[in-house]
């Protein structure tokens, strides 16, 4: 009986200390609004770190294509010797502090996490945003201690 209540504790005792996948989720929309890479990076999952390493693994074949191409995509000079000695945190610098890419994105707080739903150590976040009729769901991973946005950034968010 007191393995049962230890086993018990330490698999509840983590998750009650977790920070909540809402909170995770402002933290993650935060370090996008205000060009934090780093910031952006911790809060996504390590499958979908996983995924941007093979996505700037592919960027790096064709280094000369791939500057010319995200030199028009983000309004600044990007080189072949750049893209080559990027990392997945280089390429969301890039993207993130790109001078259109918050003209692409509705106004910080046009943004709000209208609901969450949780299942163990996965969850759904949803947002509405104004000017959207229905809000969408962004699927948030447990790792560890922290909740960590498990999307396919390349798909998109979960409709």
């Amino acid at each position: 009986m007191r393995s049962a209540a230890i086993t018990l504790i330490l698999l509840v005792v983590p998750a009650a200390l977790a920070e909540s996948p809402e909170d995770a989720f402002e933290d993650l929309i935060e370090a996008v609004y205000s060009g934090d890479a780093g910031g952006v990076a911790e809060r996504l999952s390590s499958d979908t770190m996983d995924m941007m390493d093979m996505v700037v693994a592919m960027i790096k074949l064709q280094p000369a294509e791939a500057a010319e191409e995200f030199s028009q995509e983000l309004g600044r000079e990007v080189t072949a010797e750049e893209i080559i000695g990027w990392t997945s945190l280089d390429f969301i610098d890039a993207v993130i502090l790109s001078p259109g890419f918050l003209d692409e994105l509705p106004d910080r707080d046009e943004i709000t996490i209208s609901s969450c739903e949780i299942n163990g150590d996965s969850s759904t976040v949803f947002l509405t945003v104004s000017g959207i009729a229905q809000p969408f769901g962004m699927a948030m991973i447990l790792e560890g201690d922290s909740w960590k946005l498990a999307e396919n950034l390349i798909q998109g968010p979960m409709q």
